[in-house]
């Protein structure tokens, strides 16, 4: 599905330097969504020729628009929820996060995605369990 997303992005020219408002919403839309298919900052800048710094500030400017519920930015990136959708709601394996944790920091995030429900299976002891140690 990544590669489905990558050739999308070439296709209709958002790889480009554009700073137009159509372009760069839509940008920052699919920057969020790579992210969270599990691409690091830096694939994702080297798939659109930008810096990791433009992608963390994409993800968390569309984080922002989501949360506000801005109806332009809805506007703009509607083609990209109807194309995508499957996608947006797609569930973490816990299992396959852990496993493939490098560091502390994997680790931590993992950690913050199971309080935000980010996980198809929910080790129950687990979260009861850190929770306490807290």
């Amino acid at each position: 599905m990544k590669q489905k997303i990558i050739d999308y992005i070439k296709e209709n020219g958002l790889d480009t330097k554009s700073r137009a408002r159509e372009y760069s919403y839509r940008r920052m839309f699919l920057f969020s969504l790579l992210h969270k298919q599990g691409l690091t900052l830096q694939a994702i800048a080297d798939i659109f020729h930008r810096t990791h710094a433009t992608i963390i500030h994409g993800i968390r400017t569309d984080a922002h628009f989501i949360k506000t519920n801005d109806e332009i930015y809805k506007l703009h990136i509607q083609k990209e929820l109807e194309l995508f959708a499957p996608l947006i709601e797609m569930r973490r394996d816990i299992f396959t996060e852990v496993l493939n944790a490098r560091n502390t920091t994997d680790l931590m995030n993992i950690v913050k995605r199971i309080k935000n429900n980010e996980y198809e299976q929910q080790p129950k002891d687990f979260i009861s369990s850190y929770n306490s140690a807290i």
